[in-house]
């Protein structure tokens, strides 16, 4: 019997039914389902994006914990019923019964009820500690940018739930990378109560409020999503989502307006209130709060469009949001240094046949030569040699593995020798322009041999079309050192 992994001889650990058995054969930072998957000395606990081995923590039967994590190898942190989580020796589990570790719980944002009247919310935060959830202001706004990017303060993590918090990672760099948001954009506007749902059609409009742009005052299509209850730990209750439409996406580096107007209603018929930091966007001049006054600024587009006899009347407007789309000058930078550079070099070219060996074969039949014999294809395996812009060491799974490009000049950083399969309509003669192209993208988990698995080869040689895919970020070879699935 055991009550400690340290109680047990090396390569054992001590198992749920407090017995020694044989350890794992996972390394830390491997892949788990339970312990006993872990070499001796590790436990399986709930990462970032999965369970995987980890070293515990020093904490002995009685010890304040958080996790499982904070108690020594073959203890449990278990909340007893009215008192404070603790490292406790846990009772022996039936053989079979053992579960896989789960993620802690996480309560999500902090979903305050405290309008006494239908509202339609818009806070601009003040910075103060007072600030409600995120979604109060609706978003994206163009209250929220500033000099240097975004500012994203508020934004609810579950930074303490998880050993890495991967969503707060992505907060930090959206702030720093970017200045302004999606040309695909969703939006979201939060009110104190249900809404009507059917009072919707005909109050919702997407405008173009930009003066510098030549669709300045033009409508724009849109759609919308109704939401009722607790659906999200990110977003609070009562919330309607709008975005643009399919295949529409927005001009880049362009001002826009969501704007609902007062014929929303609750789920009795009654009027929704304004907000009072709204009814200072749009006041003809600056409030002395200097929080709004600089939020003020950013809504100037919407006053100047309301007021010059295109828009719509101001009581009319029950909430708005001014937001402005990314600029792509930046991405076109990253291009031109695509065309700029050699074309990628072909390597080990292998014709899949009878007994051919793939240059990228690891065993499996989704990066070997397998089943290319009796095709109405002809299948040829290699490598390019591709630029790589992202600094760091794949796959940029930490911020100590950087991942960053430097967009404001971008230039390759190395290059990498990338698996890619291209398949060849069998036995036809190719047209003296060449044959015409499909480039084939797979999925997570799939290979650079996904337009023959998914018959686009076949169908793309039906035509006399050839076909081209390789190894995409994160997959064969182009993973670093990492064991982890993509």
């Amino acid at each position: 019997d055991c009550e400690l992994s340290a109680h047990c001889v090396d390569g054992f650990y001590c198992s749920p039914e407090r017995i020694c058995a044989a350890a794992g054969t996972s390394t830390e930072g491997e892949g788990c389902l339970t312990t006993a998957d872990c070499e001796s000395g590790l436990i399986c606990a709930a990462g970032a994006f999965w369970t995987e081995c980890t070293v515990p923590g020093g904490g002995d039967i009685g010890a304040d914990c958080t996790t499982d994590l904070d108690c020594v190898a073959g203890l449990s942190c278990v909340t007893p019923t009215g008192g404070v989580p603790a490292c406790v020796d846990p009772p022996p589990a039936m053989a079979g019964t053992v579960q896989p570790p789960v993620l802690p719980p996480w309560s999500g944002a902090d979903c305050a009820t405290d309008a006494s009247t239908p509202t339609a919310y818009f806070e601009v935060p003040r910075g103060d500690g007072m600030d409600g959830d995120f979604y109060r202001l609706p978003f994206p706004n163009d209250v929220r940018r500033t000099s240097s990017g975004l500012s994203l303060d508020g934004f609810p993590t579950p930074d303490t739930a998880v050993s890495d918090d991967v969503v707060g990672r992505h907060v930090s760099a959206v702030e720093s990378d970017l200045g302004g948001f999606s040309t695909n954009p969703t939006l979201f506007f939060r009110f104190s109560e249900p809404y009507d749902w059917g009072s919707l059609d005909g109050s919702i409009r997407l405008v173009n409020v930009d003066p510098d742009s030549p669709d300045m005052g033009q409508d724009l299509g849109l759609a919308w999503l109704t939401t009722g209850g607790q659906i999200s730990r990110y977003i609070c209750p009562n919330f309607l989502a709008v975005r643009t439409g399919h295949g529409s996406p927005l001009a880049p580096d362009t001002t826009y307006a969501v704007i609902l107007t007062t014929q929303i209603v609750n789920e009795s018929g009654a009027s929704f209130e304004r907000s009072p930091d709204l009814d200072a966007m749009l006041a003809g001049s600056a409030p002395s709060d200097p929080a709004l006054a600089d939020a003020w600024e950013a809504y100037q587009p919407l006053r100047d469009w309301t007021g010059s006899g295109m828009g719509i009347a101001p009581a009319s407007i029950l909430n708005a949001s001014v937001f402005t789309t990314q600029s792509e000058a930046r991405y076109d930078l990253l291009r031109d240094a695509v065309h700029a550079a050699d074309l990628p070099a072909a390597s080990e070219l292998v014709a899949c046949a009878d007994g051919a060996a793939s240059s990228c074969d690891d065993g499996t039949v989704a990066r070997n030569c397998e089943g290319a014999d009796g095709t109405v294809v002809t299948e040829i395996h290699g490598r390019l040699s591709l630029p790589i812009f992202q600094e760091g060491t794949a796959p940029y799974e930490t911020p100590e593995q950087g991942g960053r490009v430097d967009l404001a000049g971008p230039s390759v950083v190395r290059t990498e020798d990338v698996c890619f399969a291209l398949t060849l309509p069998a036995g036809a003669t190719m047209p003296a322009e060449g044959w015409p192209l499909l480039i084939a993208a797979h999925g997570t988990g799939g290979s650079f041999r996904t337009a023959l698995g998914s018959g686009l080869a076949e169908a793309a040689a039906s035509i006399g079309a050839a076909t081209l895919a390789i190894d995409l970020p994160q997959h064969g070879d182009r993973r670093g050192d990492s064991t982890q699935p993509p």
